[in-house]
């Protein structure tokens, strides 16, 4: 299962930069009318700037997802930040790993053993994740509730076998 910004995603993203930009301009020109413009197409060209930014991220993941899949068994991946490093992260049978894009600071793999994950919680619409090793993980992934759903069945299904 593959998690990733959806349209609608797009679309939030755009009103978030499209609201404050729509208001300043207004207030600058004391013009609503210029202000609710300049929200609407500043936020409709900034989701699909950042649509058009993710598109190459996605296919090159969706490659690296088949060379993976190659050596494990992906039961979920999506786009994930951590530590404010974009990227994507994948939850295989064994550990949860996360790649970052190149244009981030830091570019090396981060993985994480399932039988190092003491639990897992949603908070705010983020992903907690305790270690032993570290203090708690925040992870902003797209659906988060789902994330934790399939991370706690294969750490379930780790501790069977």
């Amino acid at each position: 299962m593959t998690y990733k910004n959806e349209i609608k995603g797009y679309f939030a993203l755009g009103a978030m930069y499209g609201l404050p930009v729509g208001i300043f301009l207004g207030l600058v020109n004391q013009s609503i009318a210029s202000g609710i413009l300049a929200a609407i197409f500043g936020g409709l060209l900034f989701g699909f700037f950042m649509f058009l930014f993710n598109r190459p991220a996605e296919k090159k993941f969706s490659k690296m997802r088949a060379e993976l899949e190659k050596e494990k068994t992906i039961i979920c991946d999506g786009t994930a930040n951590i530590a404010k490093t974009v990227g994507w992260m994948f939850l295989t049978e064994t550990e949860l790993l996360f790649y970052p894009h190149k244009m981030n600071a830091s570019s090396q793999k981060i993985a994480f053993p399932l039988s190092d994950i003491k639990s897992v919680t949603v908070q705010n619409g983020r992903l907690f994740i305790a270690t032993d090793v570290e203090t708690p993980i925040m992870a902003v992934v797209c659906r988060p509730d789902a994330w934790k759903m399939h991370i706690e069945a294969a750490i379930a299904k780790t501790v069977q076998k």
